[in-house]
């Protein structure tokens, strides 16, 4: 798989090197708020993270309907080597999902069904990924954030699975 500029993944054939699939990150921008629009496909399960109502600081995850608005970033384009573009492509260890992530929403991951080809779910988080692993033998992701502002400010590592998604709080706020 190879990211582009353009914001689409391109799925190649590992013999011919043609792409036999494509898939486009959200791109309409709407209003001056800086979202883009997911409106489709049907099926996809937006997982939104949010203040947890039972927890005293917690986090949890809210589905959204479609269409979900997707907080983006404008690149510098007067800056040599802007961010844009698909930056991360990861496969999980069973190879049935792909997880993608674009510079200029990087608040959001991106999951992909490989026995379909089309999109399954999207994380969006409150503030930007910094980093995300697939389990080795499952198809589990495991994602970071930047710690929010604040000595009060909720910490979690938040996980995917083709069953949900949970935030995992961390306790202590010496854990980096």
């Amino acid at each position: 798989a190879v990211g582009s500029y353009d914001g689409v993944c391109r799925v190649l054939n590992h013999i011919t090197w043609k792409p036999f699939a494509e898939w486009a990150h959200a791109e309409e921008e709407v209003g001056s708020g800086g979202q883009s629009v997911l409106r489709e496909p049907d099926g996809v399960v937006v997982y939104r993270e949010t203040n947890a109502p039972d927890a005293d600081g917690g986090v949890a995850y809210v589905v959204d309907e479609l269409p979900v608005g997707i907080p983006t970033i404008k690149p510098a384009m007067d800056k040599p080597n802007p961010k844009v573009g698909v930056c991360s492509i990861s496969f999980s260890g069973d190879g049935s999902y792909a997880m993608t992530r674009s510079e200029h929403m990087p608040c959001a991951a991106w999951i992909w069904d490989m026995k379909t080809l089309e999109l399954a779910s999207v994380l969006i988080q409150r503030q930007p990924i910094t980093s995300a692993s697939w389990d080795a033998s499952l198809p589990r992701v495991l994602l970071t954030t930047t710690p929010g502002v604040g000595p009060d400010a909720p910490r979690a590592v938040f996980m995917w699975t083709p069953d949900g998604a949970s935030c995992i709080p961390v306790p202590n706020a010496g854990f980096s």
